[in-house]
């Protein structure tokens, strides 16, 4: 399944080493994303990722303090904006036997693609017509839903989309 939304909260990394010695990092998030156009409230799933760069990315949107250290409110990192992306993810239900013998089925959730959503830049004029007229404003088309229209056009304004993703 593949959604476009935006990535609402962001937990704090998780780390620690396999049993073959090799060190692993974990960035858990809040992916809030709409399943139909006329949804009246966002859906939302916790995924998480182990792809370095895709940990990089996101926590280059996060709130550093004045040692470099990532700022922590309520138990998730502060964002320093929104992350808006196109995240597919799958699941699947999965036995699991506990110690005791006795069996328990939890749900699993994989991500395989999470890509940065960037709008869509008007066509570049031609240099034979003329100007545009002062009180031209241009308009965008977003391949987002209506709800996050507004947020995604502060994205376009600045363009500093730096995710590498």
């Amino acid at each position: 399944m593949e959604f476009t939304g935006r990535i609402s909260k962001v937990l704090p990394v998780r780390s620690g080493t396999s049993q073959r010695g090799n060190e692993w990092q974990s960035l858990p998030f809040v992916f809030e994303y709409f399943e139909h156009e006329n949804d009246r409230y966002a859906d939302s799933v916790l995924l998480e990722t182990l792809d370095t760069n895709i940990i990089g990315g996101i926590l280059s949107r996060c709130e550093h303090d004045s040692t470099g250290a990532l700022v922590v409110e309520n138990g998730a990192l502060k964002l320093t904006r929104e992350i808006q992306c196109l995240c597919g993810f799958g699941h699947k239900a999965k036995p699991i036997t506990k110690s005791d013998g006795s069996q328990i089925t939890i749900n699993e959730l994989r991500l395989y693609k999470l890509e940065s959503v960037k709008p869509e830049q008007p066509a570049p004029q031609p240099q034979n017509q003329p100007a545009q007229p002062q009180n031209f404003a241009p308009t965008y088309n977003y391949p987002l839903q209506p709800q996050y229209a507004s947020q995604a056009q502060g994205n376009a304004e600045g363009g500093d989309d730096d995710l590498p993703f």
